[in-house]
């Protein structure tokens, strides 16, 4: 048995240092109340370990991943940050019920698994 990660690269923020505000209520009212919402712009997810995972707010159209061992073209233009990708982040936070932060940026992140 052995120790499988893949890395997520994402436009967004990561529930880390001053962002721990994203608990696990957070989590739930985004599964509960907006994981099929076509009008939510941003997504959830998770980073870290079983054992400690970390949230991450994203915008879904920056999202991607690579797989240990496997190479992984990033598509032409993809670093670009939309135009209104931290109004959909803001907009998303404000749903939740959390403040955003003072920035959003890439996050480059793993799953250990």
């Amino acid at each position: 048995m052995g120790i499988s990660s893949d890395a997520m690269m994402f436009y967004g923020f990561s529930a880390t240092g001053a962002n721990e505000e994203i608990a696990d209520t957070v989590l739930d009212k985004y599964y509960d109340e907006f994981d099929c919402d076509a009008d939510f712009k941003c997504e959830v997810g998770l980073h870290c370990c079983d054992g400690n995972a970390i949230p991450f707010l994203f915008v879904k159209d920056s999202w991607l991943i690579a797989y240990r061992g496997h190479v992984t073209e990033i598509p032409t233009g993809h670093m670009a940050v939309g135009l209104d990708w931290d109004g959909q982040l803001i907009e998303s936070c404000e749903k939740l019920g959390i403040k955003p932060p003072d920035k959003f940026g890439w996050c480059l992140v793993s799953w250990m698994g």
